[in-house]
């Protein structure tokens, strides 16, 4: 009988090792800026089969070890089943996915070849890095540039949110002195609302032709021309949003299309 219930005793230890065994598995990495292509390790010894379901409606994967990757910033609960041969066991782990920020930026020329950048960044900025083009950098979200000498000069804004995501945005300016524009320009556009098809009035007539620049909202130029008198400019192709329109160096004025 003794032999009985040791061997008995042997058999149900044997059991409950491989009844209780708990699934674990690591990801790596866990969360990072969009897009985030993570690995899944499983660690669970003596599995038969695994079906893992990744929390974002794409088809499950049955490798035991699989990778996959997301684009849409969220937060996504991954779930392992795992049949072993005492049944199935489940358990989940989570991925985390940041948005990316959006550089963008604006500027108005000051004359004598100064230069006012405006901010125009999206997304919880943390820190900012200019780029003049000449050399000169500033961490400032609003600097200003005076360049030695006039030209076209790339300038690059550089943001990192709280998250450590970051953007890009660059543009060419035409750098110029004083004298090359009329700093007292009065004008108006309207109408503002517009469906993409605006006029440009001028308060009095121009002594000197001016330099007209339309730009979107991640500092992209979408128009430039001199112009001399009034105007009415057709911007109904491009998507509907909000613009920005400078003449000269006078102060960008903001239009919305719908």
């Amino acid at each position: 009988m003794k032999k009985q219930i040791t061997c008995l005793l042997v058999f149900l230890a044997g059991f409950s090792i491989q009844g209780f065994s708990q699934p674990t598995f690591t990801i790596s990495p866990s969360s990072g800026c969009s897009p985030v292509c993570a690995g899944f390790q499983d660690q669970t010894p003596n599995v038969l089969t695994w079906l893992w379901d990744f929390g974002d409606a794409s088809a499950p994967s049955n490798l035991q070890s699989p990778m996959h990757c997301y684009t849409i910033p969220a937060t996504y609960t991954v779930t392992l089943i795992e049949t072993l041969a005492s049944g199935t066991t489940t358990s989940s782990g989570v991925v985390t996915v940041f948005p990316n920020p959006v550089a963008a930026f604006t500027f108005t020329l000051n004359g004598n070849n100064n230069v006012s950048f405006l901010d125009l960044s999206t997304g919880g900025i943390a820190s900012w890095l200019w780029n003049f083009g000449d050399a000169g950098t500033s961490q400032q979200q609003f600097p200003s540039h005076t360049y030695s000498s006039s030209g076209n000069e790339t300038v690059c804004l550089f943001v990192v949110d709280a998250n450590g995501c970051f953007d890009t945005a660059c543009q060419t300016i035409m750098v110029t002195g004083m004298n090359e524009f009329n700093s007292n320009v009065g004008w108006n556009i309207f109408p503002n609302p517009s469906n993409g098809n605006i006029s440009i009035q001028f308060f009095s007539p121009l002594q000197n032709p001016e330099m007209l620049r339309v730009e979107n909202m991640l500092g992209e130029l979408i128009l430039q021309k001199e112009i001399s008198t009034d105007q009415i400019i057709d911007l109904s192709q491009g998507p509907s949003g909000i613009y920005f329109v400078r003449i000269g160096n006078s102060p960008a004025k903001k239009l919305v299309i719908e």
